[in-house]
């Protein structure tokens, strides 16, 4: 159990010291804390079978964000699940994916499709529909300087373009 108390340190980056009855909260360097992540995660290696709840709650919390899975007793990877949420197409699906992965420039580019969709069918509230179009635009545009080698995200970004350009005549 030390390593949860390790682990509980390096989370909020601090410890506790005594001095004679007075406890003082000592911030820990990044560099303790970067050590401290990665002693945890060398004592679990690539063993996923076998090791208790505790365990897994450690080794999931200090996997890599991007790559582990979305839980630590799931079996679907955070990748796995944005390729999910964007093949449902959904704007409630993509948005919960954004907030996984808010960097990912294909599944902002997306998102920003959803969002030029949400505005072309909104009829009964105009400031919705200008919000949801500047978000697309912001979203495509921030996708494209993302990834400007992308030709999925170009492909989605000019897509938003020609119906900014449709709706605004």
């Amino acid at each position: 159990m030390l390593l949860l108390a390790d682990f509980a340190e390096a989370a909020c980056g601090s410890v506790l010291q005594t001095s004679g009855q007075t406890e003082i909260l000592k911030l820990l360097p990044p560099d303790q804390v970067r050590a401290t992540r990665e002693k945890i995660a060398a004592k679990f290696g690539r063993q996923s079978s076998g090791l208790t709840p505790v365990e897994r709650l450690l080794k999931w919390s200090v996997s890599d964000p991007r790559r582990r899975t979305i839980s630590p007793f799931s079996k679907v990877t955070a990748p796995e699940w944005i390729e999910n949420r964007i093949k449902e197409g959904t704007f409630e699906s993509l948005r919960a994916a954004i907030q996984m992965d808010p960097a990912n420039a294909r599944l902002i580019a997306h998102f920003g499709v959803a969002l030029a969709n949400l505005a072309v069918t909104e009829k009964t509230d105009l400031d919705n529909a200008r919000r949801a179009w500047a978000e697309a635009d912001y979203q495509t545009h921030r996708a494209v300087k993302l990834a400007p080698d992308n030709d999925e995200v170009k492909k989605l970004r000019e897509e938003v373009v020609k119906l900014l350009q449709i709706n605004s005549d």
